[in-house]
């Protein structure tokens, strides 16, 4: 327990004791624990190892062998590319990095309310927050705030109004300005070099989750409960961002665009398997899309279909 957790205690107890006159009291508690404790993130997963994608060029995707079932690992590859590890491993460690240093924050800073509005409450049948008050303390004098991996992994929400870890932490987003999330007065943003984003960081804290409920355990389906519930804020917020940017221009223009974009990809991988079989030397076009299939990750039909008048 550090000196300084001991301090915002006893802080939190001096607001409560005078009945939460202000909010601006409890403010400067809140803000005092975000200045300075710093925590810090390695990026890093314990199940899953970063390779190349066998299908796509250049691209990544991490797997976690044989002792994980596929289904479990297809899951986290999916988290590792919605925060960009497909393109860029190095980028997706940041992100990930940032999801545990604010998901700490955000522990720390529910549990700090949390212990000034159950250690405030006068009614006789609010049993259950006079419990939670002298649960809290020992919650907070119980971690080291400065290891965001160790927080992270160990999700343990204050629980004062009976929510999730990951409620607290979504409420914690939201508490961002706007979708941007890059704060620039702290350390960490900076230091890291990155932008990111809630949904981004939602899906981040998922992925780790995920990687620690591997590890077994009684806790495991708690955090898989956590995780799922992870993966549906961070689908809302995603929705909810590529409503406004449809709203924000013309929708005829928008279907258009998103049509270009979906097909992209196709019309590039059609042209990479072109090349590929003018440049090999294939028994017949359909042993040819055969192989081709497999390592553009496509159907057999779709690679058939693009040697078709070659």
């Amino acid at each position: 327990m550090s000196a300084l957790t001991e301090e915002l205690i006893s802080s939190a107890l001096r607001v409560a004791a005078d009945g939460l006159k202000e909010w601006s009291d409890l403010q400067k508690i809140r803000d005092r624990a975000v200045s300075e404790i710093t925590p810090c993130a390695s990026g890093s997963l314990r199940h899953f190892q970063v390779r190349d994608d066998d299908f796509r060029e250049g691209h990544f995707r991490i797997d976690g062998g044989s002792d994980i079932p596929e289904e479990t690992s297809y899951l986290a590859d999916m988290l590792w590319t919605s925060i960009g590890g497909h393109s860029d491993p190095n980028l997706a460690k940041k992100v990930i990095a940032v999801s545990c240093i604010e998901f700490s924050r955000a522990q720390l800073d529910s549990l700090i309310v949390g212990l000034v509005i159950t250690s405030s409450v006068r009614h006789p049948v609010r049993e259950y927050a006079r419990e939670r008050a002298r649960i809290i303390p020992e919650i907070m004098r119980a971690r080291d705030w400065s290891n965001a991996d160790e927080v992270s992994r160990d999700p343990t929400p204050s629980t004062w109004f009976k929510q999730s870890a990951s409620f607290e932490f979504n409420d914690w987003l939201h508490s961002c300005k706007g979708d941007s999330y890059t704060h620039e007065e702290r350390e960490p943003w900076r230091s890291l070099g990155i932008e990111s984003d809630a949904v981004c960081l939602r899906a981040g804290i998922a992925l780790v989750w995920l990687d620690e409920a591997i590890s077994g355990g009684p806790r495991s389906i708690t955090l898989m409960a956590e995780v799922a519930a992870a993966l549906g804020d961070s689908s809302f917020q995603a929705g909810w961002k590529s409503r406004g940017e449809m709203d924000c221009e013309d929708r005829r223009s928008f279907a258009m665009k998103g049509a270009d974009a979906r097909h992209r990809g196709n019309r590039e991988v059609a042209e990479k398997i072109k090349a590929a079989f003018r440049e090999g030397e294939f028994s017949s076009k359909d042993r040819a899309a055969e192989i081709l299939s497999r390592q553009f990750g496509t159907g057999y039909r779709t690679a058939r279909d693009h040697l078709k008048n070659l």
